[in-house]
């Protein structure tokens, strides 16, 4: 997805919201420069309650973030869309590689879709729903692709969750 994310998975949401933004952005920025990358992208397994029993029954799976640019002008970013659908390709694609090997019993159908939850340990939350269509839907016919070819499709849309700070 996009440019290269990195992705940071964190023990815990407590141990998420208490991380800090790079104190020196300068040295930061050197850093994702020399592994090419956009920032760092921190995230947590989580149980929300936003995410309905329903949704979670579907194999909606819940994830607190943190997005920290590398070089974007402001500190932490409260929704990253781009960062969101990286994070939920990449978890679903360990997941079928899991499979794969043998070593999970869950079928990789069972996840089709993710609740990604940012911005809240700045007072700022979000929430951005990515979902996954299956490659043989209408919607995701290309025709310079071959049958076998294997496509991730993702789509989203950020919900705000807080309007005290939005001015129009």
């Amino acid at each position: 997805v996009a440019r290269n994310k990195t992705l940071i998975p964190i023990a815990s949401v407590e141990r998420l919201h208490s991380a800090t933004n790079p104190t020196n952005p300068l040295r930061f920025r050197d850093i994702c420069d020399s592994i090419q990358s956009t920032g760092v992208y921190l995230y947590s397994p989580c149980l929300h309650d936003d995410v309905s029993s329903a949704a979670i029954s579907k194999g909606i799976q819940s994830y607190e973030c943190r997005q920290f640019p590398r070089a974007s002008g402001y500190p932490e970013d409260p929704a990253t869309g781009i960062a969101a659908a990286s994070l939920a390709s990449s978890l679903r694609r360990r997941r079928e590689n899991m499979n794969e090997r043998g070593s999970s019993t869950t079928s990789t159908s069972s996840s089709q879709g993710y609740a990604i939850f940012q911005g809240t340990a700045m007072g700022r939350p979000s929430k951005i729903g990515i979902r996954f269509l299956p490659n043989n839907s209408s919607v995701n016919h290309h025709e310079d692709t071959q049958e076998n070819d294997e496509l991730l499709f993702c789509s989203g849309m950020v919900e705000v969750l807080s309007t005290s700070e939005i001015s129009i």
